[in-house]
């Protein structure tokens, strides 16, 4: 028995800790928190999105707290960014709730895996663009919420 599986609560404390730095602007952080949690949480990777998923409401919940604290509209609505970002984050989380009883643990699996390997040759083409000419690395606000 491997030391993941032996001991995945301890493993888990560390995936939402480093779930932490991620959010306060530790790049790079994200891909790692999501193969351990994938890896630790017993019953698969269906359970880890189960367990992951409130780690990071909760997290975006107080980085969006802490952020709407600092900068104020003088109407006191929510700046346009942060609206659309919301509204398209809440559309893949149901979309993603919706279909993910739908499909068996393994499909899961390489779906989850699919997507981190996107995320991260995204990440690597941005830093090369980024590196050979001044684009800003911008997404739109549908790419980041559906893919949440």
């Amino acid at each position: 028995e491997d030391l993941v599986s032996a001991a995945p609560w301890p493993w888990l404390a560390v995936a939402s800790f480093l779930t932490g730095f991620s959010k306060a602007g530790v790049t790079g952080l994200a891909p790692l928190v999501t193969v351990i949690f994938a890896t630790a949480t017993p019953g698969g990777s269906k359970r880890a999105l189960g367990l992951i998923q409130p780690v990071l409401v909760v997290s975006d919940a107080m980085v969006f707290w802490r952020y709407r604290a600092e900068i104020k509209r003088k109407d006191g609505q929510l700046p346009t960014m942060e609206s659309k970002l919301l509204a398209w984050t809440l559309l893949g989380v149901c979309l993603g709730q919706a279909s993910l009883g739908r499909f068996d643990d393994r499909a899961v699996k390489h779906t989850l895996a699919a997507v981190l390997w996107v995320l991260i040759l995204y990440k690597g083409l941005v830093n090369l663009i980024h590196a050979l000419t001044s684009f800003s690395g911008f997404v739109p606000c549908w790419v980041i919420g559906v893919l949440c």
